[in-house]
């Protein structure tokens, strides 16, 4: 499969400053998207080709709403939305022990607090911006990312972001709605590959 072109979709990664966000960033943009790029640490990043960069701290709702409108001013539409963004992993190490593996019971409160703030309810309020903005014009794709697969094949993020091109290529891409998908699985599906040449085994795969 040749690269969709994605060259009249508008699209938006939260969370892409770095790691898989800028990967997704950068497939999206690698497809011609128009793509617009948000993360705290923004402003400090290197410009990524075809990617305008915003600043924003997801955790602030009059932030996220401004990027909303921002890209309404500079593109007039939404066509993609890829929830990257996450929290709960800045500190991993406290006072001199690892923490972030630890069970459940001996977790930090602050993490939990950060990783659903910062995690599914910016997701969610992104996505409520975005699906406002999708539903009247009868169209759009939101792709929320984990990186539960991911622990299980290092690969180049930009594979990531190869996927989620070839979702919003999809004329029919309406029959994963609600799906939960692997993006080695995708690869076989839709016949992208990873900057290498190579298609990963799928290792996690509900059958979706």
């Amino acid at each position: 499969m040749s690269t969709p072109d994605l060259r009249t979709r508008v699209a938006l990664v939260t969370g892409a400053s770095r790691g898989v966000g800028r990967g997704v960033a950068l497939g999206l943009a690698h497809a011609r998207a128009r793509v617009f790029a948000t993360g705290r640490s923004n402003g400090r990043s290197e410009p990524k080709p075809g990617v305008t960069t915003l600043v924003c701290d997801h955790t602030d709702d009059q932030a996220v709403a401004s990027v909303f409108s921002q890209i309404d001013r500079d593109a007039g539409t939404l066509d993609i939305l890829v929830n990257v963004a996450w929290g709960g992993y800045e500190r991993m190490v406290e006072d001199g022990r690892f923490t972030w593996g630890a069970p459940f019971w001996e977790q930090p409160d602050w993490r939990w607090e950060a990783m659903i703030t910062a995690g599914v309810r910016a997701a969610f309020v992104a996505s409520q911006h975005a699906a406002r903005r999708m539903v009247p014009a009868g169209r759009g794709l939101i792709v929320h990312v984990s990186s539960l697969a991911g622990r299980k094949y290092a690969g180049n993020v930009i594979f990531i972001g190869r996927a989620v091109a070839a979702l919003a290529g999809d004329p029919d891409v309406g029959r994963w709605n609600g799906s939960v998908l692997v993006a080695a699985a995708l690869a076989q599906e839709y016949g992208f590959t990873d900057i290498d040449g190579r298609i990963p085994q799928p290792l996690e795969w509900n059958g979706a």
